[in-house]
């Protein structure tokens, strides 16, 4: 698939026409990244901003965008600074593969104010940065390098050091092959370039510019590979790539839609439990009442309405009365002991939910197998048979070698038990203290400093924390690991550990995140 430079250009115009002047009325997080959601005249759509390797790209839609409950720091930075602000305008870097949008807003403290929202829209170098005055507010994926340039806030933003020129006006007296096109111009991917070096064309000269899907499952802005199948022809860029980025979403929708609902029936009943708690507790003053009845000196033995602001059924003595408070405060009493343990119970059936959409996201074609057969344990009816011999499957878990020692990521339910239970006593086990994260084992029990922060890095990126600063991460042996009876999914807890805090540095683990 080519995002370069030159679909980026031909994505900004048409995103020029439809969100210049828009207003920001809110911004949330879905699975892919971002939603913006903007209101220009009477119209409404979602600016979504998908910052997924693979993925990385930016389009709109009317369709609606399943929000995803999270807090991490840059989604709130980005509501802090563009929350209720307009799009003044959208422009390319030169002709490299970064999009930049400008917004103004009304601050109560400063005034009408400019921002910067910068997008390198690059694979799985790409970023987002929240500038103001060419300095960062805040920084999607923070780096600190003493070498190249620092993605910290209050860093001075700088783009990507490039001795490429833009591709407006191709000199191809000096270009040799395809590669040299590459070399020489920013923003050119290896299939544009061939197709520029066999025609001789400027991009400016090319008229037929529309979005197309081959049937290779490449895309691009006009027919360049003329030798392959044309699959689809679409109306809008937007429209390639919402359907591109969310075929896999379609897919594991139906296994979203059966967790929320789920989570959405848990909810309903904490919410009756914690009414009646309220109740109960309220109950209380019944406690308070019969010993002030006892303390009266009224005669015990009489009938009457009442005593003070006491209410009392006049049908039974003062004792009786007194009794039948004493009984209902009783019940209270073992009533919210007993409603406690059922909300505790409740609460971490929610956290095994959380974490099951957590791993969906996670899924793909080769894991969501494993979804399906994890879910069919909390009540998930699958049209999928499952053999005998898919039953004795290893479970494809995330396998990697650091310093000579064996890692090993669950990414599921099923991958999270199998490498826990297959794991020897004495490996160290790293999981995310708050949210939902992998489990990771690592085969040995002396690890270095390195070494530990380095397992604490990749399991604070397989997590719903990968966003945040300062991620808590907790680690012990296995033997210290104890699974959580009469809950749907696989969770743990700790006799003893430690834990470490830590922010993630890309440049540390990219190459193991592929």
């Amino acid at each position: 698939m080519a995002f370069d430079g030159f679909f980026l250009q031909n994505l900004i115009k048409e995103l020029r026409n439809n969100i210049l002047n828009a207003r920001v009325n809110k911004i949330f997080s879905f699975q892919n990244g971002f939603v913006m959601e903007l209101f220009r005249k009477k119209d409404r759509f979602n600016f979504c901003i998908d910052i997924r390797n693979d993925t990385a790209s930016v389009y709109l839609t009317n369709t609606e965008i399943i929000s995803k409950d999270d807090n991490d720091n840059f989604l709130v930075s980005l509501k802090k600074n563009f929350q209720n602000s307009v799009i003044t305008s959208l422009d390319q870097h030169l002709s490299d593969r970064v999009l930049i949008i400008s917004f103004e807003n009304n601050n109560f403290l400063y005034g009408k104010q400019e921002l910067k929202l910068i997008f390198e829209i690059m694979g799985k170098y790409s970023n987002l940065y929240i500038v103001k005055e060419d300095y960062i507010i805040d920084c999607y994926k923070k780096v600190f390098d003493t070498t190249s340039r620092n993605l910290i806030p209050k860093a001075k933003f700088e783009f990507l050091d490039s001795k490429k020129e833009a591709f407006d006006n191709i000199s191809y007296n000096l270009i040799s092959s395809p590669k040299d096109l590459q070399d020489k111009y920013m923003g050119i991917s290896s299939k544009l370039a061939t197709y520029l070096f066999e025609n001789r064309v400027q991009l400016c000269d090319i008229a037929d510019i529309k979005p197309i899907l081959y049937n290779s499952k490449d895309y691009y802005c006009f027919n360049y590979l003329e030798d392959e199948e044309i699959k689809c022809e679409y109306n809008s860029f937007s429209e390639l790539l919402y359907n591109n980025n969310n075929k896999e979403n379609t897919n594991n929708k139906k296994y979203i839609d059966f967790v929320n609902k789920k989570i959405a029936k848990i909810n309903k009943k904490i919410i009756n439990i914690e009414n009646d708690l309220i109740i109960y507790q309220n109950n209380s003053v019944y406690q308070r009442n019969a010993n002030r009845l006892f303390e009266s000196g009224i005669d015990l033995n009489s009938h009457i309405n009442n005593y003070e602001d006491i209410k009392l059924d006049k049908r039974r003595t003062v004792i009786q009365n007194i009794n039948d408070f004493y009984k209902i405060h009783k019940k209270s009493k073992s009533g919210i002991t007993h409603l406690n343990i059922i909300l505790d119970e409740l609460k971490k059936e929610i956290e095994v939910l959380e974490e099951f959409l957590f791993y969906i996201e996670l899924s793909s074609k080769k894991t969501i197998s494993e979804i399906d057969a994890s879910l069919k344990n909390i009540g998930y009816k699958s049209s999928k048979s499952v053999t005998s011999k898919q039953k004795t499957k290893i479970p494809s878990f995330k396998k990697i070698i650091y310093n000579d020692k064996t890692i090993l990521i669950g990414l599921n339910q099923i991958q999270n038990e199998y490498i826990v239970k297959n794991s020897p006593s004495n490996y160290t086990w790293f999981h995310v203290g708050v949210f939902p994260s992998a489990h990771l084992v690592i085969n040995s029990q002396t690890l270095t400093e390195d070494e530990i922060r380095f397992c604490a890095m990749m399991t604070a990126y397989y997590s719903r924390a990968r966003n945040s600063s300062s991620i808590p991460i907790n680690y012990t042996l296995v033997k210290n690991l104890k699974k959580i009876p009469n809950v749907s999914g696989f969770l743990v807890s700790m006799k003893t550990y430690k834990t470490i805090y830590i922010d993630i540095i890309e440049t540390i683990i990219e190459d193991y995140i592929k």
